[in-house]
């Protein structure tokens, strides 16, 4: 009876570990920022994890009107995430578009720098299928006139064993 009993509890303490592992293995944010856009791969035990490293940036500056015309700067740099010139409490757009072609994988979006707290993803933790496309929109707008800079992160996390897929939803990033 004692043998089942150590049995049981080692089992426990295995588990708890396995799962602790697998749901709390979260990714550090950046020591420094990038300036161009970069991928970083690493694996663990149970996964493969590519981090998407975009540089990100913006500015609020008060209203500014001549001859009727108010004065915005848009950026459309493709090697930046730059939002350009906002007017204060007025909001920018934009959108990263993202293709899974392999098997289903959790993705986590997270902004990092004194732009972060401008920022607003619409959806910023999510499973994409296989073959699946998505549009996300990011919104910048704030009140505080300022130069913003940060990056935002795009990390995909693909399991490497088919039995781990249902546990997705519960993986952090």
């Amino acid at each position: 009876m004692n043998k089942k009993l150590l049995a049981v509890i080692l089992f426990l303490i295995l588990a708890i570990g396995f799962l602790g592992f697998i749901l709390l293995g979260e990714t550090p944010g950046p020591r420094e920022y990038v300036r161009r856009i970069s991928r970083e791969h690493t694996e663990d035990l149970f996964f493969e994890k590519a981090i998407d490293r975009i540089p990100a940036r913006g500015n609020i500056t008060y209203l500014r009107v001549e001859n009727r015309t108010i004065k915005v700067g848009v950026s459309a740099d493709p090697d930046e995430l730059n939002f350009g010139v906002v007017p204060q409490n007025m909001t920018v757009r934009k959108f990263i578009n993202l293709r899974n072609k392999d098997i289903n994988v959790k993705v986590c979006i997270i902004p990092y720098g004194s732009i972060r707290q401008f920022i607003k993803i619409e959806q910023n933790n999510f499973i994409m299928k296989t073959n699946e496309s998505r549009e996300v929109m990011i919104k910048f707008s704030g009140d505080k006139i300022g130069s913003y800079n940060g990056e935002l992160d795009v990390i995909t996390k693909k399991p490497k064993y088919g039995f781990l897929e249902p546990l997705l939803p519960f993986v952090a990033c």
